[in-house]
């Protein structure tokens, strides 16, 4: 197989690494920090009314009351759009554990985020504790990350040479083989097809016919 034939398939793996390197090195980075809440239940050997708890209070965390007060303990430096758009809040099914995760483009502010939402939380879920007979407790504050959760650049090298293999393999599936381009384009120049012989148009079937009727008429 010709260098020709894989020329285009490499050039698109070069094209899509260096494009992925240039993502990692130029896009802004983002900072991920997480805090976690502890979901306690009163009555002892309660897990899994607290694990339940834990999911239900995980759906609060980004809603009226919590926002509002995560929002006015920011004491105006964050929004209600801020943190609807940029903290997080999962939950286990086996255990009663809530993380708030915040993310931005610094490392602080991700973690402040997170925290305001955490304590927020907890502090909800204190002035409901008479009804759920649940507590909530800050099991570990959000910290600021040394390192951007994204872009990462090994990860994006890798994605961008992923993608011009696949594109170089597209490519690569659609163009004839070199054998085949030399066959069709002598067919075309003689205008024969495939399955037809330079000797006036017989295959060679008609011919191996012919040779048997010359071969019994002869004494």
């Amino acid at each position: 197989m010709s260098a020709r034939r894989w020329w285009p398939t490499a050039a698109l793996v070069l094209v899509g690494g260096l494009v992925g390197l240039g993502y990692g090195v130029l896009a802004p980075p983002t900072y991920t920090a997480t805090a976690y809440v502890l979901v306690v239940a009163e009555t002892p050997g309660d897990s899994s009314s607290a694990v339940s708890y834990a999911q239900a209070y995980t759906r609060l965390a980004r809603q009226g009351e919590v926002v509002a007060s995560a929002v006015a303990a920011s004491r105006g430096t964050i929004s209600v759009e801020d943190l609807r758009r940029n903290v997080r809040a999962s939950s286990s099914p086996d255990a009663p554990v809530i993380e708030v995760s915040g993310s931005a483009g610094d490392a602080q502010r991700a973690a402040n985020m997170a925290n305001l939402v955490a304590d927020s939380l907890v502090s909800v879920g204190r002035t409901q504790a008479p009804s759920t007979r649940m507590n909530l407790v800050l099991l570990s504050p959000a910290y600021p990350p040394p390192d951007p959760s994204s872009p990462r650049l090994m990860l994006s090298v890798a994605v961008g040479t992923v993608i011009g293999l696949l594109l170089g393999g597209l490519v690569l599936l659609t163009r004839p083989m070199d054998g085949e381009r030399g066959s069709r384009g002598a067919d075309r120049t003689t205008g024969l097809g495939p399955g037809r012989r330079r000797d006036g148009g017989l295959g060679d079937a008609t011919a191996s016919r012919r040779t048997n009727s010359v071969l019994a008429d002869s004494p």
